[in-house]
């Protein structure tokens, strides 16, 4: 950022981002060789409360806007392509916490925002009510982030 700039909501998390690229760059290889996110560089990313991003604050998130997303995600594109889809699929998903009532979305974030969900495009299993809780069926497909 240089001193003429003015300082914006994109300027703090593209800053963030770009602050992330040497721990992107340490575990890039590994992240290809376990064919998922390695733990260690999803931490540094969640330290770094960029999986809150697109989280409602009313839910605990920093509510960015989409630009400041996008901004988000293509530098951490151009640093590892893997790391930008892991990322987008988080921020993406923490999206339809607003679809909840506010009381299934704050359980479910009871730990905190930096809450990350798995998702895909096409379920194809079922969930049904039963006592106690839910009776899972189907076939699930892989989800992008589902390690953590």
């Amino acid at each position: 950022m240089t001193m003429d700039a003015p300082f914006t909501e994109h300027t703090l998390w593209l800053d963030r981002a770009r602050a992330l690229e040497p721990a992107v760059a340490q575990w890039r290889d590994a992240g290809e060789q376990r064919r998922h996110m390695p733990d260690e560089l999803f931490q540094v990313i969640r330290d770094a409360g960029i999986f809150r991003l697109a989280l409602p604050k009313h839910l605990g998130g920093e509510g960015a806007d989409l630009e400041t997303l996008m901004l988000v995600m293509e530098e951490l594109s151009r640093q590892d392509g893997a790391t930008g889809w892991n990322v987008h699929i988080a921020l993406f998903q923490s999206i339809f916490f607003t679809a909840l009532p506010l009381e299934g979305a704050v359980e479910v974030l009871a730990a905190g925002p930096d809450c990350v969900s798995a998702g895909t495009a096409a379920p194809f299993g079922k969930a049904v009510p039963v006592d106690g809780g839910y009776r899972v069926s189907g076939r699930w497909p892989y989800a992008s982030g589902c390690h953590h």
